[in-house]
């Protein structure tokens, strides 16, 4: 097998065919770390979160980079495929001067920037796919997560810091249920700056995921899925109008005389 750097080991998983069991010990590295993704891919946190009243929100944003590789941007994000990834480029990213970041060996420069196009939103959740044993050096480290109105007014709300992580993680930014809802246990080697706070959302214009320095200080950052999640809105049913018709959502149907008055222009 090719030579391959830490970021390419996992390209595709159709090259790496079922091996015996006999030979599960002498398994390349990109073997097990195709393993280890491929073991993650029934865990995805989707499910929990629409069970929590919870929906999707990731077509409601316009997504922007600070900068990638030529064929690993914005489509391999939100692609659904874990075999996929965001690579970041270093050479080209355009520097920001924060006042919380200095120039130093470890830390770099490259964020995920989501405007949502509808104005103001509510957002619960953001879920993150990384994994070390596939990226290694290309691993983030330290991510922060910020909120405003526009990228020039940004706030930090969390700070995650990760050692060695290996699949899905969930980001919450808010509550939908009690603060000991097993969704929210976190795995080993994912610690948070601040307490999760106790509410159903958050209200935000532009949300921006930075990737403030990476494993073994690498340079440039691999991030395999984001999915953004808020509350889903309530739908109309029987309860709330007793009269109402079920294929009208449980609403009446404007018939009455004075509704049906005003259906032509005079």
């Amino acid at each position: 097998m090719a030579r391959r750097s830490p970021g390419e080991i996992l390209t595709s998983f159709s090259e790496l065919g079922s091996s015996p069991a006999s030979a599960s010990h002498s398994a390349s590295p990109s073997r097990r770390a195709a393993q280890a993704i491929r073991s993650r891919f029934l865990s995805s946190p989707a499910p929990g979160a629409a069970r929590r009243g919870l929906r999707e929100i990731s077509d409601r944003c316009r997504w922007s980079l600070s900068s990638a590789k030529p064929g690993y941007g914005v489509l391999q994000l939100r692609d659904n495929c874990e075999e996929t990834f965001w690579q970041s480029d270093a050479m080209s990213a355009i520097a920001r001067s924060m006042d919380d970041q200095r120039v130093q060996p470890g830390v770099v420069n490259h964020s995920i920037d989501l405007e949502f196009i509808n104005g103001l939103e509510k957002v619960t959740e953001v879920h993150l796919f990384v994994s070390y044993k596939a990226d290694e050096s290309y691993t983030p480290s330290v991510i922060s997560v910020r909120m405003g109105n526009t990228l020039f007014d940004l706030n930090e709300v969390q700070r995650l810091t990760l050692y060695q992580p290996e699949g899905w993680i969930i980001i919450p930014l808010a509550l939908v249920s009690a603060p000991d809802n097993p969704d929210y246990y976190l795995q080993r080697g994912v610690t948070f700056r601040d307490d999760i706070v106790a509410q159903l959302f958050v209200r935000t214009f532009y949300l921006q995921l930075a990737v403030l320095s990476n494993h073994q200080n690498g340079r440039d950052t691999h991030i395999r899925q984001v999915r953004v999640y808020g509350p889903r809105p309530p739908q109309p049913s029987m309860a709330v109008m007793p009269g109402g018709e079920e294929e009208n959502w449980g609403l009446s149907f404007f018939n009455t005389t004075s509704m049906r008055s005003g259906e032509a222009l005079r």
